[in-house]
């Protein structure tokens, strides 16, 4: 079987805090392999991963050990070099395009709606304080059920599918809280013309 990447004796220092981040990694990947990196929250996962495809950033560096691809160090080329390499080879994978694609909409749209809820909420519904943090605890509680729902669906229909529907979830939830932001503006300013109506 070919191989692809093949890491050898990796090391990721912290420059400015001279801490060693990843140490004498050994890791390789052959064609048509697939593997999973399983780790606590700052165990070196995306380092290692940007290590591997050699868009390292200062203060971080790689001081040590070899990254080939297809028998090529990757650190002899530019990252416009090695974007065009991980460009061509996601093309070559159509499934694995489609899930990033999937997985970028879903993630961006997810934290957008986020970081707005809370100011949709208090400024565009008038929800108060007290009633606000009761609305977005009540929240988490329902994505737990949600999370476990689509966790369901992950595994009977696959990630991808999985993926899509949540991104129409989504989309129709925006979609529902933008007409009732708007339907109460209209509600309001009936409210008002007729209050201030002559007839009245």
């Amino acid at each position: 079987m070919k191989t692809i990447i093949d890491v050898q004796n990796l090391s990721v220092l912290h420059s400015r805090e001279n801490k060693q981040i990843l140490e004498d990694i050994n890791l390789t990947i052959d064609e048509s392999k697939i593997i999973g990196l399983i780790g606590e929250s700052g165990s070196g996962k995306t380092v290692l991963a940007h290590a591997i495809i050699n868009w390292i950033n200062p203060p971080l560096e790689i001081n040590s050990g070899k990254l080939l691809y297809k028998g090529n160090d990757l650190r002899q080329f530019s990252r416009k070099e090695t974007s065009k390499i991980v460009g061509k080879e996601i093309n070559g994978y159509p499934t694995l395009k489609k899930f990033l694609i999937s997985f970028f909409l879903l993630s961006v749209g997810v934290q957008t709606i986020i970081l707005m809820a809370a100011i949709f909420g208090s400024d565009e519904l008038g929800i108060d304080s007290t009633n606000l943090i009761i609305t977005i605890l009540l929240v988490q509680v329902v994505a737990i059920f949600g999370a476990a729902i689509f966790s369901k669906i992950s595994k009977k229909l696959g990630n991808i599918k999985a993926l899509k529907i949540t991104i129409v979830a989504w989309m129709v939830v925006c979609f529902a809280a933008f007409l009732l932001d708007r339907s109460e503006e209209r509600r309001v300013g009936k409210e008002c013309r007729s209050r201030w109506s002559p007839d009245h």
